[in-house]
């Protein structure tokens, strides 16, 4: 398992939904999630309330980049990432980042997928792969469809935070 080399202090949540019927997803305005991601190097995707299962990206892979354009993390620039690809930008379990891949380009790179236009993540033709919509009833999960979910980065809130945003604090030990 591979480990980013330096953990940020905190993560700015972003982006929470409790499966499919999950309405008032963004934390922050579009605007301002393409601000916090101008600042911030990695993503984090995580069941909600659990800080230990978690993805994040490898600092400055491409997800950041999409998000810093406000377009889909799960692929680069509308090309797809294959399970080479996830073990090269994103950390995690086994478990999860076998929910990562995909094989299929699912259109234009530049959808406004912060405004809710497509899917955030989207791990087409892979059963059982992540797929997170922005829009109330999309879908959200680890699993395709329905599992509480929360996204950050590692910026700190420029804006004065939403009463629905957490921060967690992650800390990590590494071994030579």
């Amino acid at each position: 398992q591979h480990r980013p080399p330096h953990p940020a202090p905190a993560w700015t949540r972003i982006l929470h939904c409790n499966g499919q019927a999950a309405t008032n997803r963004l934390d922050y305005s579009p605007a301002e999630i393409m601000t916090l991601a101008d600042s911030a190097t990695r993503i984090r995707i995580c069941t909600l309330g659990d800080e230990t299962d978690c993805v994040e990206s490898f600092p400055e892979a491409f997800p950041i980049q999409m998000l810093r354009l406000g377009y889909r993390i799960s692929h680069n620039n509308g090309v797809f990432c294959d399970t080479t690809c996830v073990q090269s930008t994103w950390a995690g379990s086994q478990l999860r980042l076998g929910h990562l891949w995909s094989t299929c380009s699912p259109g234009n790179p530049d959808d406004a997928v912060l405004q809710g236009t497509g899917l955030l993540y989207q791990a087409c033709n892979n059963n059982p792969g992540l797929h997170l919509g922005v829009a109330d009833g999309e879908v959200c999960g680890w699993n395709s469809y329905d599992d509480p979910l929360e996204v950050f980065v590692d910026a700190a809130t420029t804006t004065a935070a939403p009463t629905t945003t957490s921060t967690i604090a992650v800390t990590t030990t590494t071994t030579a």
